[in-house]
């Protein structure tokens, strides 16, 4: 029994021993590859110009209405929506307006007036070329026509505001020149205060004259 067992156990092992070699002879077969899923990526919105101005008044309209402020004045739209180098000089004309107590603008570019009421706001794109861009906002303000510019420049592949136009009374005027040069701010705005109806205006008011002196001027 322990010798028929042993010799089951020995032609065991050269089968196996034999089918190694059997194996270890045969060709191998490379694996056919798995072919790898199609991936899809999907293609980043581009971001237009007159999006990027429907976003500012869609803001502007809601921060006027209500905290009277305007977008701006606003860290997070500059730095979503404008270029570095504007962004930086409006930064820069907020700082020196800290220290000096003067506001960079007295009026708000985005409504071009002092006290803005928009209504019936329009976009339009007028110049859209590789690099550039310019796209006009019209809208009623206190009842008057108003158009206000937007240029704009590539930066990182994607628009952003360069530089904010408008003419107000045959008066042309740029944010950027303002920045430069406060004097070249308009004169002339919707919504702007008449300094003369101002009840600290300087108005010289002569006080009625009494009876009795009106008596004594006739003898």
């Amino acid at each position: 029994m322990l010798l028929q067992y042993s010799t089951a156990l020995l032609t065991t092992t050269f089968l196996a021993a034999g089918l190694g070699a059997a194996l270890a002879q045969a060709p191998v077969k490379p694996a056919s590859p798995t072919a790898a899923a199609p991936t899809t990526t999907t293609p980043a919105l581009v971001v237009e110009p007159r999006d990027v101005v429907a976003a500012i008044y869609k803001s502007a309209v809601a921060t006027v209405r209500k905290k009277g402020e305007s977008p701006i004045e606003d860290p997070a739209i500059r730095a979503k929506y404008f270029s570095k180098s504007f962004d930086v000089a409006l930064t820069a004309a907020e700082t020196r307006a800290a220290h000096d107590g003067k506001p960079p603008f007295d009026f708000d570019p985005i409504s071009a007036a002092q006290d803005a009421e928009l209504q019936k706001v329009t976009i339009k794109t007028g110049v859209l070329e590789p690099g550039k861009a310019s796209v006009s906002a019209s809208f009623l303000n206190h009842g008057q026509s108003t158009v206000v510019s937007y240029d704009f420049v590539k930066e990182d592949g994607a628009w952003k505001v360069d530089d904010i136009k408008g003419t107000t009374e045959k008066e042309a005027w740029s944010v950027r020149k303002i920045l430069r040069n406060p004097a070249r701010e308009p004169k002339a705005l919707p919504g702007m205060k008449d300094a003369s109806k101002a009840p600290d205006a300087d108005v010289k008011v002569t006080p009625p004259k009494r009876p009795d002196e009106k008596a004594l001027q006739t003898h």
